[in-house]
């Protein structure tokens, strides 16, 4: 075993050893996924109602042309993703329901 194998797996047994003196359980960590809060309000599209949560839709573009319309978006003080919203909703229109 490594160096440091051997370092980690003494300081377990360490841990577990004051553990025991001690009568209180080992703190681990819990493996579990927490979901992280929208922070780009900004670039939201509006929504129909608080019920209609909004997703991630990737797509892959040239980078001079991601560049180019980043550029044109600040400039109208709008958003690539407003924009994308509206280009898909005047092709293909939105459902009847929103």
């Amino acid at each position: 075993m490594s160096d440091f194998g051997n370092i980690i797996k003494r300081g377990r047994a360490a841990s577990n050893t004051a553990d025991q003196e001690t009568g209180k359980p080992a703190l681990r960590k819990a493996n579990k996924k927490v979901s992280k809060p929208a922070l780009r309000k900004a670039s939201k599209p509006a929504k129909k109602s608080e019920d209609d949560p909004t997703v991630s839709l990737t797509i892959k573009v040239p980078k001079s042309l991601r560049k180019h319309w980043t550029i044109a978006a600040k400039q109208n003080d709008t958003s690539v993703a407003a924009a994308i919203v509206e280009a898909l909703s005047v092709r293909f229109g939105r459902p009847e329901s929103w």
